[in-house]
């Protein structure tokens, strides 16, 4: 059952970051980040009333201030893939190192670091962010200053590690009180995204004034797509925190750390034509991540 999620969830997980991608080059960041909780709250609710599963607990409520702080994984997620998905998807499932550190620490888990291969895997992500940029950085010493409007206004590549940064933080504490509420409260996996997604949607809601002449504008054809977004981050979330109710963190961490990296690295090169922005030494970047993220996967099976 656990491997079935798991490879259900990596399906769901690479739809919607090829979706994603698509809106966060059509729309400003703030308002599809926006809209995209605002859609997935209410499509929450309704699974919530439809399932039968929505009680109040004030415990829950402790659920809703972890949704709201981490929606802004899915704002800065919107800024980073928008320079790159490929590079993106390779070093955001650090997170899942982060949440199993925490676990080692709070859930008793210590003996995940006392395996080498899973500290490994940890250190060969790490160092393909160094091997990516520095392949980034000769590529354009051989291009000169051929840098096209478009990828100017995909932001930098100090952006987007300013961006991957807090994502990590943000999500990998969130995943690990995913894991506390799945193994201390009560709550059914299906009432789960009504308590989490609401409160993200109000959280994140402030970026909309961020700017006013692009974000409190007449909806266009583009914003009817991010509700399709809104419904697949119920999909994962649900699937997520039904992972976490039947398996250890140590094993769903690094597992859904290399699922999650192999398909939207896939679509970002081939859906996206990024395989043009990568040189050699960022292929081999890629490569170094690749083994990195099955280390991980290896480590715990």
């Amino acid at each position: 059952m656990g491997f079935a999620l798991l490879a259900v969830y990596m399906g769901v997980w690479t739809g919607g970051q090829a979706v994603g991608t698509a809106i966060s080059r059509s729309l400003p960041a703030e308002r599809s980040a926006f809209l995209m909780y605002l859609s997935a709250a209410v499509l929450g609710i309704l699974l919530a009333i439809v399932s039968q599963t929505w009680v109040f607990e004030a415990q829950f409520l402790l659920i809703s201030l972890v949704g709201g702080y981490q929606a802004w994984v899915g704002y800065f997620e919107i800024r980073a893939v928008r320079f790159s998905l490929t590079l993106t998807s390779l070093i955001f499932p650090l997170r899942f190192v982060l949440s199993a550190v925490l676990a080692a620490v709070f859930l008793g888990e210590a003996v995940l670091y006392k395996d080498p291969l899973m500290s490994g895997g940890a250190v060969l992500l790490l160092t393909a962010i160094g091997l990516f940029r520095l392949g980034q950085k000769q590529e354009n010493k051989l291009s000169l200053v051929e840098e096209t409007a478009q990828m100017r206004d995909r932001g930098t590549f100090g952006q987007w590690l300013l961006a991957i940064a807090i994502m990590i933080f943000l999500a990998g504490t969130a995943g690990f009180a995913m894991k506390y509420f799945a193994s201390e409260l009560t709550i059914h996996r299906f009432a789960f995204p009504s308590y989490w997604y609401p409160a993200a949607a109000l959280f994140v809601s402030p970026v909309l004034f961020f700017k006013r002449d692009k974000n409190l504008v007449a909806l266009t054809k583009q914003d009817l797509w991010v509700p399709l977004r809104g419904a697949g981050i119920i999909a994962q979330i649900v699937l997520e925190f039904w992972l976490y109710q039947i398996l250890p963190l140590a094993i769903v961490a690094p597992a859904l750390g290399f699922g999650t990296t192999v398909g939207p690295v896939a679509v970002g090169l081939l859906g996206f034509a990024e395989r043009k922005e990568v040189s050699q030494l960022q292929f081999v970047a890629l490569g170094v991540g690749f083994i990195g993220a099955l280390l991980l996967v290896v480590a715990r099976i």
